[in-house]
């Protein structure tokens, strides 16, 4: 599974076409946004005509347009998947889930979390809901992205946090993580074992 990279591919090339040096690390994938890029303040940029329309209208994930919303605050570029989008990533994502071990260790590391994640898609109800939000959307989204130490630490955290909030809820409330947000999520914790 390389999703951060398939969903990099897809939005590298419209913000070359307004920053020719964009590239891999001007896209951040665990800030308060579901993406977020710095370029307009990294590059003193005062004008954004063209970049939210052709952002919404030209990036696409496996054919389907992958963001909901773009904005510009404050010299940064605010991107929010769409809901189709987001069921494709986690679809590429949950392709790579693997089972843990018989035994490990218990506690907040990827494969702890991996076989409570595959216990919860395995015990999910038909109604919990696919696109997740507040915490449980942001534990998905980090952890389907992290791409290094630091950003692991960050997800298995919050993922830690989403199962409790998850055992807690209600059917059908959105702490809870459906079964394709939990299996896309044991999916990425899988290549980090």
């Amino acid at each position: 599974m390389d999703t951060r990279a398939a969903v990099t591919a897809a939005i590298l090339p419209v913000l070359r076409e307004f920053f020719p040096a964009a590239g891999e690390k001007d896209l951040l994938f665990h800030g308060g946004e579901d993406v977020a890029s710095p370029l307009p303040r990294k590059y003193g940029l005062d004008s954004a005509d063209g970049i939210v329309y052709n952002l919404m209208n030209r990036v696409k994930f496996r054919g389907v347009p992958l963001f909901s919303a773009v904005r510009i605050e404050d010299g940064f570029i605010d991107m929010t998947f769409g809901p189709e989008a987001m069921v494709l990533i986690a679809e590429d994502a949950a392709q790579s889930a693997a089972v843990p071990a018989e035994s490990y260790e218990l506690g907040a590391n990827p494969m702890c979390l991996c076989a409570m994640l595959m216990t919860a898609a395995a015990t999910a109800k038909a109604e919990d809901p696919f696109v997740p939000e507040g915490l449980a959307r942001r534990a998905f989204l980090h952890t389907v992205f992290a791409s290094s130490d630091p950003a692991l630490a960050i997800a298995l955290r919050e993922t830690a946090a989403a199962l409790s909030a998850h055992r807690r809820a209600k059917p059908g409330s959105p702490e809870r993580l459906g079964c394709l947000t939990a299996s896309a999520m044991a999916g990425a914790l899988t290549e980090w074992f």
